[in-house]
């Protein structure tokens, strides 16, 4: 598993991607804090630069246990989408902050989380990528730039940063999705005893921004922001808004962005 560490001083700020993607696409966010933070950028197995290991990522467990030993304690962790519940996980303890940025703890609808996908929306995708994975995360990367403004990149311009270091493995693909599908993580955010925030895009068409306000909501320490105008990928629709979002919670809680 390829884990990049950029800049020496400041706090320990890890970032983990998205289903399909790579940290690659975290750019607007590293030239920012590069020089105020340790950044830390996590490629999870079978993506980007770790796409030659195979481990499974399901079960979470061996993997965010490798993330805990390598990182270190006090840390900040932001994880965009399904990149959320790994560094959920990994914030459950000895964690400086957590910023889940268009994730969810439980990605799912269910009878009490009215604010998820259907499954069948998720069998349909893991249809999808056995007939055809790379048109799957094309189709993919077209909702997350949903929302994004001419003078941001094109969706030309983000498949080339998505598929830097070659197409995700389609064995990952399918076990991100049975992760999308069956995990549940509403309990560790009921416990955490953190600062947390929830930010992301009033257009999100994968992230219902009502999961991120109940999210928000599950424990004392919680905040949320929802961009207006922004989608699933709010560092490329709207870049300086997430920014100055990130380093207003950071101020708050004297989290040494800045």
């Amino acid at each position: 598993m390829n884990i990049e560490r950029i800049g020496t001083t400041g706090p320990k700020f890890v970032m983990i991607h998205g289903w399909a993607m790579q940290t690659a696409m975290f750019e607007p966010m590293v030239t920012k804090w590069r020089n105020t933070a340790q950044i830390i950028l996590v490629d999870l197995p079978g993506h980007g630069r770790s796409r030659a290991d195979d481990t499974s990522l399901s079960p979470m467990d061996k993997i965010t246990e490798t993330l805990k030993n390598e990182v270190g304690d006090d840390a900040i962790w932001l994880g965009w989408s399904m990149g959320g519940l790994f560094a959920l996980q990994c914030a459950t303890k000895n964690a400086r902050a957590y910023i889940g940025l268009s994730t969810s703890p439980c990605f799912t609808e269910r009878t009490d989380w009215p604010y998820g996908l259907s499954t069948k929306v998720l069998e349909n995708m893991k249809q999808s990528v056995e007939n055809d994975a790379h048109r799957t995360v094309k189709e993919f990367l077209q909702l997350e730039v949903l929302g994004v403004s001419r003078k941001h990149p094109s969706l030309k311009e983000v498949s080339e940063e998505a598929f830097a270091h070659g197409d995700p493995q389609p064995k990952a693909l399918q076990e991100g999705l049975d992760l999308l599908e069956h995990v549940d993580l509403r309990h560790e955010v009921k416990a955490l005893e953190i600062p947390n925030l929830w930010i992301g895009g009033s257009r999100d068409r994968l992230v219902n921004p009502k999961s991120l306000e109940a999210s928000a909501a599950l424990n004392q320490h919680g905040e949320c922001v929802i961009i207006q105008g922004a989608g699933h990928a709010a560092f490329i629709s709207a870049p300086d808004i997430l920014i100055e979002h990130i380093e207003q919670f950071g101020a708050e809680h004297d989290l040494g962005l800045v």
